[in-house]
């Protein structure tokens, strides 16, 4: 993704990762983890109420 919109926009992959991350409120572009995390939770049995949801794991993007 940072490759092709560095190569759209003729800017350093640097640059549009820069202006990806300006955009998301949390400040932070979200790393495997922060999905892995949420994968596991919703496995588990704390989950298990849990149905029929989209979750937006987006950083604040949506709001």
């Amino acid at each position: 993704m940072l490759e092709k919109l560095s190569e759209q926009r003729q800017i350093s992959t640097n640059a549009a990762k820069k202006s990806i991350v300006e955009k998301i409120p949390t400040g932070a572009m979200g790393q495997p983890q922060d999905f892995a995390s949420l994968a596991v939770w919703i496995l588990s049995d704390e989950a298990g109420f849990l149905n029929g949801q989209v979750v937006n794991l987006e950083g604040g993007t949506s709001v």
